[in-house]
C-alpha cells in the first residue's frame, strides 16, 4: 500500500460516520417493532420467547452475536416492547462494533468506509430485514481483510489463530461470502506489488477455501440443500440462453429506481480506471459484477421479492466502495493537486460522501411507512376478527390478502401474534393466510385446544408463554 493511502483521512470523515451512526442508532430505536416484526426475525423472535436460547439455524453460528440482548430481556421476563427493542438495538450495535473494530482497533479507516457504505449504499427494505447472516458476515470479512493488512504488528501465531477464527465466521455465515472474499482477494493482489504480502494473501484465501470444503461435507443442511438443488434446476432450465433470465430487466429497474448510486459508483471507478489504464482492477471489476449477478439470477430467476433480492445484492456494495475509497479517493486527491479543482479534496470528496450517506438515509425514513401499515394491517384483522367472528384467529385466503402489502405469507401468523400481544398478553390474536387450509383441518377443527397454527409450527396455545402471549382456545374462524 501507498504511504498516502496508510495515513488517517481527515476528520470530518470521522465526524461523518459518527453522525451517520447516530442516525441509523434513533431510526433503529424507533422503527424497533417494524425491524423486530418483520420476515424471519418475528419467527426468531417467538421462538426465542418459546426456547429461551440462542437459535442457530444452518450452522449459521454468527447469528448468536445479535440474540444475546432479547435473550436477556426475555431471561428478566421484560415486557415483550423491551425484547422487540433489544432486538433492532442489538443488531445496531453489532455493526458498530464491526465498524469500531476496523476505524479504531485496527486503525484501517477506509476499509471502516466500506463497511459503511455497504449499510447504506442500497439500503432500502435491509435496514428493517435485520435477521441476514449474510450483512454479519460481510462485516467479519471487512475486519479480515483489515486483520490482513495489519498482521505485521502481531506475531504469527496470534495472527494465524485470528484468521483462522474469522475466516470460519465468514464462511458458516452464508455461502454468498465466499465469492466476496474471493473478489477482495484478487482485487488486494491487483493493487498490491508486494510480494509477501501475496503470499500471507494466498494462504488467507487457501485456509477459507479449506473451510468451505469442510462446511460443504459436514456443514450443509436441508436449506442449503435446497437452494443448491434450486440453481441448479434453473442452470439447465435457462442453458444456454442466460440472457433471457427475466430478473436481469428487474435489477437494472430496481438500481436505476431505488439503487441510483450504485451504478453512479460503478461509472464513476469505470472511468476512473480507464483514464489511469488500470484495466486489471476494471475487468475485474466488471467481470465479478456481470458474474455474481448472473449466479443470483440463477438461482432466482423471478426476483418476486424485492426485499430478498436485494439483501442478495447487498455484496455488490462492496464491489464499487472497495475500489471507492482507495482508487477514488485517491484520484481527488491527486485531481486537487491542479488548480483550479483544489476543492475537490477534501471539501468536494466530503461532500459527495456526505450526499450519498443523506439521501440513502432519507431513502430508508421514508420507506418506513409501507412496514408500519403492514402490522397495523394485522392488528385491525384481529380487531375487526373479535368483534364480527368473536375470535382472535383468523383464516384469510391468499387470494383476499393484500399481498404488495404483507409481501410473503409464511410469516404473517408470528408478526400477528407478537404484533398483537405488544398491546396486552390477552390482546394476541393470529392471522394465518394460505391458499387452502386442507393440509391443517385436524387443527382448525379441534374446538377443545386452542392452537397456534403456521407452516412450521403447530402448538398448543397453552404451552406458549403466556407472560407474552395469552391465546386461550378461541377457535378459527374465516371470513365469509
Amino acid at each position: 500500500m501507498c504511504a498516502e493511502r496508510e495515513a488517517h483521512l481527515p476528520k470530518s470523515w470521522t465526524y461523518l460516520a459518527w453522525a451517520t451512526w447516530l442516525a441509523l442508532l434513533i431510526w433503529a430505536c424507533w422503527s424497533w417493532r417494524e425491524r423486530a416484526l418483520f420476515m424471519d426475525a418475528s419467527f426468531q423472535v417467538f421462538h426465542m420467547l418459546l426456547e429461551e436460547r440462542p437459535l442457530i439455524y444452518h450452522y449459521r453460528f454468527c447469528n448468536a452475536f445479535v440474540q444475546w440482548l432479547p435473550l436477556l430481556a426475555i431471561k428478566l421476563k421484560l415486557p415483550l416492547a423491551v425484547v422487540l427493542w433489544a432486538y433492532s438495538f442489538n443488531v445496531w450495535l453489532l455493526y458498530f462494533a464491526i465498524w469500531w473494530i476496523l476505524h479504531y482497533a485496527l486503525d484501517h479507516q477506509r476499509l471502516a468506509w466500506v463497511w459503511l457504505l455497504f449499510l447504506t449504499l442500497i439500503s432500502l427494505d435491509s435496514f428493517y430485514f435485520i435477521p441476514p447472516e449474510l450483512f454479519q458476515g460481510t462485516g467479519w470479512l471487512l475486519v479480515l481483510w483489515a486483520w490482513w493488512q495489519r498482521r505485521l504488528r502481531y506475531n504469527v501465531r496470534i495472527f494465524g489463530l485470528v484468521a483462522i477464527c474469522l475466516m470460519a465466521i465468514v464462511i458458516f455465515a452464508h455461502s454468498l461470502l465466499l465469492p466476496l472474499l474471493l473478489y477482495c482477494a484478487v482485487w488486494f493482489a491487483i493493487d498490491d506489488s508486494q510480494r509477501q504480502d501475496r503470499v500471507t494473501l494466498g494462504l488467507v484465501v487457501l485456509g477459507t477455501l479449506a473451510l468451505g470444503g469442510i462446511h460443504e461435507w459436514w456443514f450443509t443442511d436441508w436449506y442449503d440443500a435446497m437452494k443448491k438443488e434450486e440453481f441448479w434446476r434453473h442452470a439447465r432450465q435457462y442453458w444456454p440462453r442466460y440472457w433471457a433470465i427475466p430478473a436481469h430487466g428487474k435489477a437494472w429497474d430496481k438500481a436505476v429506481k431505488f439503487y441510483y448510486f450504485w451504478p453512479i459508483l460503478f461509472g464513476l471507478m469505470s472511468a476512473i480506471y480507464i483514464g489511469q489504464r488500470q484495466w486489471g482492477k476494471l475487468l475485474w471489476m466488471w467481470g465479478f459484477s456481470l458474474g455474481f449477478l448472473l449466479l443470483l439470477h440463477i438461482g432466482s430467476p423471478a426476483t418476486a421479492y424485492r426485499f430478498y433480492s436485494e439483501a442478495n445484492y447487498m455484496p455488490l456494495s462492496v464491489v464499487v466502495a472497495l475500489p471507492f475509497v482507495f482508487d477514488g479517493w485517491d484520484a481527488f486527491r491527486q485531481i486537487a493537486q491542479r488548480r483550479p479543482w483544489q476543492w475537490v479534496w477534501p471539501y468536494g470528496a466530503w461532500a459527495f460522501l456526505a450526499l450519498i450517506v443523506f439521501v440513502r438515509l432519507n431513502a430508508i425514513v421514508h420507506n418506513h411507512d409501507h412496514f408500519v401499515r403492514r402490522l397495523n394491517w394485522m392488528v385491525d384483522q384481529i380487531g375487526n376478527a373479535r368483534k364480527e367472528l368473536y375470535t382472535n384467529r383468523l383464516l384469510m385466503p391468499i387470494r383476499r390478502a393484500p399481498m404488495e402489502l404483507i409481501v410473503m405469507e409464511w410469516s404473517v401468523p408470528y408478526e400477528s401474534v407478537l404484533a398483537t400481544a405488544l398491546i396486552h398478553p390477552d390482546s394476541a390474536g393470529e392471522v394465518f393466510i394460505r391458499k387452502d387450509f386442507a393440509r391443517f383441518n385436524k387443527w382448525i377443527s379441534d374446538t377443545l385446544q386452542g392452537w397456534f397454527l403456521s407452516e412450521f409450527d403447530q402448538l398448543p396455545a397453552d404451552t406458549l408463554p403466556r407472560h407474552y402471549i395469552n391465546l386461550n382456545n378461541h377457535p378459527f374462524r374465516q371470513w365469509q
